[in-house]
């Protein structure tokens, strides 16, 4: 998950680094000295762990008494039980009692528990109720806090909403209908947070299969400045290293302003300090 700063920083400047990462040779095993002196032995990884685990079925899902129960399986699930958990959601898509008991639990999420709330955002999203999508559409244009805890000059609480309206950003898009698209393409123009602007451009796009038509209409809500975030390179699952630097270099082409700044070079300790070291 982002950070409230890292949600800050251009994705671009992120891609930039992961290429020049992926150029970089790999580095070996520390050598017997390098390596740090233990007693014990190597356990498993995580991934070895959940890899022997066998695949759990989600819990019930069908009344409001099964919704805190159910959120806790999604947080805990693995990639092998997604598609599980998607047939469970989907199988309560009409059910308006679970979607406003999952709409309950995120108002009382969204100020204490930060990870819990984004994860009922994409529960909702998921499911593409009728309740969900009303929560949705309302809570993406909520007002943003105006005041709370600033740490070089920004709102936490604020960047804290704007992450999660960019999740239920997400889920809008999803949808897929005409009244959820015209929110996002709103979203688009209208949304004071840079954070949630950008991310109604690549959801929509995304959920549209990035076809010409669906550039064409975002870009008539682009803000000026931002039609980067249209071009955007993303990462898909399953792919390899090789094909995503290629999209990553050909973006980057085109967009050399989203290029990190070179590193400043210092000159010499003695030029800097003149010939004659300070008295003091």
């Amino acid at each position: 998950m982002k950070t409230a700063r890292g949600s800050l920083i251009a994705a671009a400047v992120l891609a930039a680094l992961a290429l020049f990462l992926s150029g970089c040779a790999t580095r070996g095993e520390p050598s017997p000295a390098e390596a740090p002196a233990t007693s014990q032995a190597k356990g498993p990884s995580p991934s070895e762990i959940l890899a022997k685990r066998p695949p759990r079925n989600p819990p019930a899902f069908a009344t409001p008494g099964d919704v805190n129960a159910f959120i806790s399986w999604a947080g805990s699930s693995t990639l092998d039980e997604r598609e599980a958990a998607r047939k469970a959601i989907e199988g309560a898509r009409q059910n308006a009692a679970v979607a406003e008991a999952l709409v309950g639990e995120f108002e009382k999420a969204q100020k204490t528990d930060h990870s819990r709330a984004l994860l009922i955002l994409a529960i909702l999203g998921e499911m593409r109720s009728p309740v969900g999508e009303k929560f949705l559409r309302e809570f993406v244009i909520r007002p943003l806090p105006g005041t709370g805890t600033v740490v070089d000059g920004e709102i936490l609480e604020q960047t804290a909403q704007a992450m999660l309206q960019a999740k239920a950003v997400d889920g809008l898009a999803y949808m897929r209908e005409r009244g959820s698209d015209e929110v996002v393409l709103f979203v688009v123009l209208r949304h004071p947070s840079r954070i949630v602007r950008a991310e109604a451009i690549i959801a929509f796009l995304w959920n549209q299969g990035d076809s010409p038509e669906a550039r064409r209409a975002v870009l008539q809500y682009v803000r000026p400045g931002e039609e980067i975030f249209v071009d955007r390179v993303r990462r898909v699952q399953g792919e390899g290293a090789a094909t995503f630097n290629r999209k990553l270099a050909e973006y980057l082409k085109a967009h050399p302003e989203a290029l990190p700044p070179s590193p400043e070079t210092f000159p010499p300790k003695r030029e800097r300090f003149g010939q004659v070291p300070p008295k003091f």
